[in-house]
């Protein structure tokens, strides 16, 4: 059992591994109580993850990134923060404090996050009909490796039905559901 478990999660944490923009140890300051705590930290296109192990055992939170209302700040303004190299990322509810070992680590991150932003805006003038949608789409096509959460999640599933091709029991994995008829899109009209 603990074999196979231990195989679903590294295939898991493969997949995952394909959709992260970056990662690493951080201090995170706490939310309620204030305390700085040494936290392991995923960006993906749609979450800053933020885990209590390098296993991504004991997710301890998130933050939606269409939340945030600006781009992130650095130098954080709180005070008695652990380094210098740390930045500020404000939702409606929260600001989020995060400091890094060294400057390149803060470097990455502020400019991943400023990106992702940027992103969204472009698609949501998209969504919007503004513009003509030629400038917003050509940064998406250089950067063929960073997927949308979707594609992430379809690669989830297909790391789970190769887990059940290879023989993983039912105790540790629950079999996909099959496709419903709603979730099949139609066939497409015949030519005229």
């Amino acid at each position: 059992r603990t074999s196979e478990a231990t195989e679903v999660r590294a295939a898991l944490r493969a997949a995952l591994s394909r959709a992260v923009l970056a990662e690493g140890w951080v201090t995170k300051l706490g939310t309620e109580r204030k305390v700085w705590r040494r936290r392991y930290a995923l960006l993906l296109n749609e979450q800053l993850r933020y885990y209590g192990d390098e296993e991504l055992k004991d997710l301890r939170g998130a933050v939606h990134l269409a939340d945030c209302e600006n781009d992130p700040t650095s130098p954080s303004r709180y005070p008695g923060a652990p380094g210098p190299y740390s930045l500020e990322l404000a939702t409606m509810t929260r600001t989020l404090v995060l400091v890094f070992g060294s400057a390149a680590e803060l470097n990455t991150w502020m400019a991943r996050l400023v990106e992702m932003r940027a992103r969204r805006g472009a698609l949501g003038a998209l969504a919007e009909g503004g513009g003509s949608g030629a400038e917003a789409a050509a940064p998406l096509e250089e950067e063929p490796g960073e997927r949308l959460v979707g594609v992430a999640l379809q690669g989830f599933r297909e790391v789970i039905v190769d887990m059940g091709r290879l023989g993983v029991s039912s105790h540790v994995m629950r079999p996909l559901p099959p496709p419903t008829e709603a979730s099949t899109p139609p066939p497409p009209p015949p030519p005229q």
